[in-house]
């Protein structure tokens, strides 16, 4: 079964038609490769998944534009050489791989447009340490899979962005991670650890860290640690927090700052402090009303208080009507007044109440 999205996603599904025939001859299989690739020449994206298909032919060289891969769960044991003539930016392996992980990490250093590469749902997954061939990299993700630590070599890159290391419960990272000069954003989603890795704070120019859904995880502790850094962005959702991390009020240069799904009754008065937000999520908390000085935050954008108890927003909020973005607020318990009100003031504003 072939199938495409506005004539540029190539899905190589076998599956249904494939597994359902008691025997499948190579001529058939070859004609199917044929069909995808006269079909869809300007192919972007090619997934391959869950099919007896253990191979992909030479011709795929024909698809000059495509961009993305993503194997899932694919019995594929080998790659031609023409893969990796192709101009991919992303590379994603999903579930189990019968490739030679490291050596297929070594040959796609030859993909110069790559910038990301993802790895999820791998058993006792070990990172190759051929990751570090891969110097050309923004962005790699290692997620819901089971991994101890990275190999030292992923210090060579030092295009690196973003890490995402959720689901992983890694609790160490090598010192090397001190070389990767451009990472910004880590991602330590379901950690399932009490702090951050070991060597964490190697990491030189950190922004961004995400550190959603992690209950178990001492904040405190952990976002006094990222007070060496020029912090921009912290996420903790679903971290069962009753109170705001003192640290907070310290980190001057945050932007975008994410409470949902917690236990959160009101917002300290630092929180007015912050002259940098712009991003303020407290979605699904328990807040009865929010600082009566909100309004103190200049460069807000976005308010996210939804699913809350909250039964007016502060007046000191109007004077921003003309650079707020978004006010999200619905499930709340304004009355039929207060939501005419604010529909009034903030009339230009995106509204959900």
């Amino acid at each position: 079964m072939i199938r495409s999205t506005a004539g540029i996603l190539l899905v190589l599904i076998f599956l249904t038609v494939v597994s359902q025939a008691q025997t499948v001859g190579t001529g058939e299989v070859a004609d199917r490769w044929k069909m995808a690739l006269a079909l869809h020449p300007t192919a972007t994206q090619a997934f391959f998944f869950d099919s007896t298909v253990t191979a992909i032919p030479p011709e795929i060289k024909r698809l000059t534009s495509l961009m993305q891969v993503r194997f899932i769960h694919s019995p594929i044991t080998d790659l031609p050489e023409e893969f990796y003539s192709l101009p991919l930016k992303y590379v994603e392996f999903y579930g189990t791989t019968q490739l030679d992980m490291s050596e297929v990490l070594l040959k796609l250093k030859r993909c110069r447009n790559l910038i990301q590469v993802t790895f999820s749902e791998l058993d006792s997954f070990v990172v190759p340490a051929t990751i570090g061939e891969l110097t050309q990299l923004q962005s790699l993700a290692i997620w819901n899979t089971r991994v101890v630590t990275l190999p030292e070599t992923i210090g060579n890159l030092k295009r690196l962005e973003n890490l995402s290391l959720a689901a992983t419960g890694i609790d160490s990272l090598p010192i090397t991670v001190r070389n990767l000069t451009s990472l910004k954003m880590v991602s330590l989603e379901y950690s399932g650890q009490q702090d951050i890795p070991v060597n964490f704070l190697e990491i030189p120019n950190l922004t961004d860290i995400l550190l959603d859904n992690n209950p178990q995880m001492d904040m405190d502790h952990v976002l006094s640690q990222l007070l060496v850094y020029k912090m921009e962005v912290v996420s903790m959702r679903d971290c069962n927090l009753i109170r705001l991390p003192e640290a907070i009020s310290s980190m001057k240069t945050l932007k975008n700052l994410v409470m949902d799904s917690n236990h959160l009754t009101s917002l300290p008065a630092f929180i007015t402090e912050l002259p940098e937000i712009e991003w303020l999520w407290v979605k699904n908390n328990r807040l009865e009303y929010l600082p009566f000085d909100i309004g103190s935050l200049t460069k807000l954008k976005y308010l996210e208080v939804s699913s809350n108890n909250l039964t007016e927003l502060p007046l000191s909020l109007n004077p921003l009507k003309d650079q707020l973005v978004n006010i999200i607020a619905g499930n709340n318990m304004f009355s039929t007044t207060e939501k005419d009100r604010i529909r009034k003031i903030f009339s230009k504003v995106y509204l959900e109440l």
